[in-house]
């Protein structure tokens, strides 16, 4: 399946011969587990936005960082309907082009989430453990730091289009994602680069952030 890298349509089915085959009911219930994913986050995720937007005294700098990552899990929580759908037919049924956007919205909503997340823990270690310094969280420097946190996942998301790995059909035939080649120098460096920058830094600074505010 690694050397197929074809989304074309219908044509994408797994034989039950191949390393890669799942079973029938095991699509059935990732299009169940998807679909509801969908209902439940746009209901959840939809209704924090909207207590948002009728409160305006909730809407404060550091609120600023549930908002956004609320409709960045809103979105995320959409997308889920193109494997859904595809689970359903047991294949992808959605071609090339949706393919590659499936796999850039997935990678770039899903970077930002972890970085919004670091956001959060970090703001609320300052507002805990450094309460001196926590009138410098403002307007500004949220809306600086929800944008920084979308430049990093948009960054990540987009190098695959400037020849550091590509987006690909998954072995599981209903979702679409980056490489991961272990025979590729370059696809191999841009994982870890991803697992470093994306995964460990924000991992470390949220641990280090709710350790202060544990100890506080």
């Amino acid at each position: 399946m690694e050397g197929n890298n074809t989304t074309n349509g219908s044509s994408l089915t797994l034989d039950p011969e191949e390393e890669y085959y799942i079973p029938d009911i095991y699509y059935n219930m990732f299009a169940v587990i998807l679909f509801f994913t969908w209902i439940l986050g746009s209901f959840f995720n939809g209704s924090a936005l909207l207590v948002f937007f009728k409160n305006k005294n909730l809407r404060t700098a550091t609120n600023m960082f549930v908002m956004a990552l609320a409709v960045d899990d809103l979105a995320m929580s959409s997308i889920c309907l193109f494997a859904a759908s595809a689970s359903y037919n047991k294949r992808w049924i959605h071609g090339d082009l949706i393919c590659t956007i499936e796999g850039f919205l997935v990678y770039v909503l899903g970077l930002t989430d972890l970085y919004l997340l670091c956001a959060i823990s970090l703001d609320r270690y300052i507002v805990i453990a450094k309460p001196l310094q926590a009138n410098k969280i403002n307007h500004g420097v949220a809306a600086l730091s929800i944008t920084a946190c979308w430049m990093g996942g948009l960054f990540w998301s987009a190098t695959p289009f400037f020849g550091w790995n590509y987006y690909r059909l998954e072995d599981s035939g209903v979702s679409c994602g980056v490489s991961f080649e272990p025979n590729d120098p370059s696809i191999q460096s841009y994982i870890l680069s991803i697992f470093i920058f994306c995964f460990v830094g924000p991992f470390v600074l949220i641990m280090f952030s709710y350790y202060g505010v544990y100890m506080t």
